[in-house]
């Protein structure tokens, strides 16, 4: 009972191919209307104080913290998409100014949080949350059932299948 699932009831202007020089002043308004739509469901829930979590939406999210002034503000950052020519164009401004924003910023590598602390001095390395010994490479398991009629080996792959991540003609090999 008290966990809320929000959905924003705005649409965002598609804005990350124009220039710096438009894309500023149409990413704030955009943060508006995030912003205005949030501050909808933190009234109608009566949250007094409440904790913005921001997890690694940089472009959208550049403006929350202002806009929503909360109580504390955690940027995560879990992977360098600044390394992808869509974020990279408006990204190399946009993440340094939220993560600089940020009370504390969370990263699941020491790299990412070694980036980040040029930024924000508060950046700290939580790692991936996984209890790697549960998954001992040397273990035996036994098969799930949903997966007792597939022949060995089976890969599993957690992630976007996207061609630039990833060589989409090579897991199609595999798969065959």
């Amino acid at each position: 009972k008290n966990i809320y699932v929000y959905e924003p009831d705005v649409i965002l202007e598609s804005i990350n191919p124009l220039p710096s020089i438009l894309f500023k002043p149409l990413n704030r308004m955009n943060g508006k209307r995030f912003a205005g739509s949030i501050q909808r469901a933190i009234n109608q829930l009566s949250f007094k104080d409440f904790v913005l979590f921001i997890d690694n939406d940089f472009l959208r999210g550049e403006y929350l913290p202002e806009l929503l002034k909360p109580t504390c503000f955690i940027y995560y950052i879990r992977d360098l998409f600044n390394s992808q020519p869509y974020f990279k164009k408006h990204g190399l401004e946009s993440e340094p100014s939220l993560a600089a924003k940020a009370d504390f910023v969370v990263a699941n590598s020491s790299f990412l949080a070694k980036y980040t602390s040029a930024f924000n001095g508060n950046s700290f390395d939580i790692g991936q949350g996984c209890d790697f010994s549960k998954f001992n490479p040397k273990g035996v398991y036994e098969k799930p059932r949903d997966l007792a009629q597939i022949n060995n080996p089976v890969i599993g792959y957690v992630g976007a299948v996207v061609d630039f991540r990833l060589d989409i003609a090579l897991v199609e090999q595999l798969a065959d």
